[in-house]
């Protein structure tokens, strides 16, 4: 509920307040991991995202915290973000 509510304050907050946010609480070089999920039928698993406004649904995915691997972001990410755990991770490439 509380994260229902942060949610709607995040996208109801000016554009420009929400940059400074993210410049105060982010390091100055973020790295960013996302993951794209297919079951056995090959359907992939969107998510609606809620924190960037007219962004619509995307993968699940978020920012790498210090010193952590892409593949342990994703693992993270998805935990957080749906519950779920994953098997197995490839890497399809860093940029």
């Amino acid at each position: 509920m509380l994260k229902r509510l942060l949610a709607v304050v995040w996208v109801n907050t000016p554009g420009f307040v929400r940059r400074w946010g993210v410049r105060l609480t982010q390091p100055r070089f973020t790295v960013t991991a996302g993951a794209v999920i297919r079951d056995e039928r090959g359907r992939v698993l969107l998510l609606r995202h809620v924190f960037r406004r007219g962004s619509g649904w995307g993968i699940p995915g978020g920012f790498l915290a210090s010193g952590e691997q892409p593949d342990e972001a994703v693992r993270r990410e998805l935990r957080e973000e749906t519950g779920l755990a994953l098997e197995e991770v490839e890497l399809a490439f860093v940029r």
